[in-house]
């Protein structure tokens, strides 16, 4: 199964607009943690929940981590899809998994989501909350939506 892009769009605005919490990282952690639970109790094996559940992920490690976590969510997500290819070119793809569900086939969708996760994390982070609060602007605690989804 292809990753519908419009699909993944959807699954990602409403997990942020189901998430709570006191900062865009909690709130982010929180839409993670909500795809997570509905990955493994109704859309196991879903390609675009796992593209929505890759996007949240490293948007919500970014969001904590800043630039740190860009550079190293960047390397993991390629050493991930990589790794996660040749598994399942040689049918051992299971290997990979963490939950109940069936391992997604590898995509350069999956990737590219993780990428603007990661990418959409920076303007998350507690670093640029504390800049817009110190006399600059003061902004909501709700995630935007992806830009590639607006």
């Amino acid at each position: 199964m292809a990753v519908d892009n419009k699909k993944v769009c959807e699954i990602i605005k409403e997990k942020i607009d189901w998430s709570s919490g006191a900062s865009r990282p909690a709130r982010i952690g929180y839409a993670f943690d909500l795809i997570s639970i509905d990955r493994e109790s109704r859309y196991k094996g879903d390609a675009n929940y796992a593209a929505a559940e890759h996007y949240l992920f490293a948007r919500w490690i970014v969001g904590y981590t800043y630039l740190f976590g860009l550079i190293l969510m960047t390397a993991a997500n390629f050493a991930y899809s990589v790794v996660k290819g040749l598994i399942q070119a040689v049918g051992a793809e299971q290997i990979l998994r963490f939950g109940k569900g069936p391992v997604t086939p590898v995509s350069v969708e999956d990737f590219w989501w993780a990428e603007r996760g990661a990418k959409d994390g920076l303007d998350d982070s507690f670093i640029t909350e504390s800049v817009t609060t110190m006399g600059f602007t003061l902004r909501s605690n709700k995630p935007e939506y992806p830009p590639a989804c607006k």
